[in-house]
């Protein structure tokens, strides 16, 4: 993902911060700082909120580590100014299978508040000292703060509104009884009743809870159109999306004689073969690139194609492809059928498909 630092890894999960996360902090110095806060109380702020955020990661740690249990990886954890995403490469289809999913990550923020809570309730002149959230931030204070920051991560995640868990709590529950674009539906209605619930609160106290209603309002009315999509996409394979705009060349043509062949074809890709087997893929961009600098065309084609590439199985499911090629939208990819090269794909390719499926036109 682009804009973003790669802090490492966790269970394997690439752990990745984007950079808007530095306003978050930035803004947090700054507001301290025109408060008149001391130095060690902005230091303690900012502890605070990074604590909370590695909260937010073990929160998501959640919802990944219980969706590899059913088989589904996760691409990465990142974490942004309003939260953090587990990118996971899909959602479970069966109800019960996402409604573990999506408590898994809330149970977290309940383990950690109740281990704070065991902490320190069993320091008695600790509760006696602790005048609830009047105190500011500190080493005796933070236990507590930290633990009120999970409770409300639980109570926020637990609304029933896309995309925070409680909706995808609501469309698991209702999917045991109805179809599962139907139950998004409903649980995107909910959401974006919360949404404007939140909108109206913002006008009247923090302006901030309108951007949360916005972001709810489009994160519910996405997760329909994904659903929705993914729906239409269920019952096709790649095959019957793949094109047959590939221009075959042998690895023995020079670039000159592909070029020739390209130009008069008007195919998107050069696929370099020899007896059926795929050599090299040769882009556009590279053959335009390559005229422009006038480099010598008598050259074999094979010093310009790309030796790293991946193939797709025709018999691929449509929703995975589509999902997979959502991160390489400008690239072709050969579509394999016996180890035999029968098309190409692409994410646009893909697109055009849909659009004229919903039309109503056979592609």
């Amino acid at each position: 993902m682009k804009y973003t630092l790669n802090l490492g890894k966790l269970f394997g999960i690439s752990l990745k911060v984007h950079w808007t996360f530095s306003f978050l902090l930035l803004w947090i110095i700054f507001l301290n700082l025109s408060y008149g806060q001391t130095t060690m109380g902005i230091a303690w702020e900012l502890f605070f909120v990074i604590s909370v955020f590695g909260c937010v990661v073990l929160h998501e740690l959640g919802h990944a580590l219980a969706a590899r249990k059913y088989g589904i990886p996760t691409k990465d954890i990142t974490l942004y100014p309003i939260g953090g995403i587990a990118r996971l490469q899909s959602i479970p289809k069966e109800p019960l299978k996402e409604l573990v999913v999506a408590i898994a990550g809330p149970a977290i923020n309940v383990v950690i508040a109740i281990l704070l809570f065991i902490g320190f309730k069993s320091n008695q002149q600790y509760i006696e000292n602790l005048t609830l959230l009047d105190d500011p931030l500190s080493l005796a204070t933070y236990p507590f703060y930290l633990m009120t920051a999970n409770i409300v991560l639980v109570l926020f995640n637990a609304i029933p509104a896309f995309p925070m868990d409680g909706g995808r709590v609501l469309r698991a529950l209702l999917s045991m009884k109805l179809p599962r674009l139907k139950a998004t539906r409903i649980a995107m209605w909910i959401g974006q009743f919360f949404a404007g619930v939140f909108v109206i609160a913002g006008l009247f106290y923090n302006p901030f809870l309108m951007l949360i209603g916005f972001f709810v309002f489009f994160g519910a009315r996405n997760e329909y159109k994904y659903i929705k999509n993914y729906e239409k996409f269920e019952p096709f394979v790649v095959k019957d999306a793949m094109s047959q705009n590939y221009v075959p060349v042998s690895t023995k043509d020079t670039i000159n004689e592909a070029i020739e062949k390209f130009y008069n074809s008007h195919g998107q890709v050069m696929i370099v073969e020899k007896n059926g087997i795929i050599y090299g893929i040769v882009r556009r961009p590279s053959i335009e690139k390559y005229i422009k600098e006038g480099n010598n065309q008598q050259r074999k084609i094979t010093t310009l194609m790309d030796k790293e590439f991946e193939v797709i199985d025709a018999n691929q499911n449509l929703n995975k492809t589509y999902n997979y090629l959502m991160r390489k939208r400008d690239k072709y990819f050969p579509v394999m059928i016996n180890n035999r090269i029968s098309g190409i794909i692409s994410f646009s390719k893909i697109r055009e498909f849909l659009i004229l499926k919903k039309e109503g036109y056979q592609y």
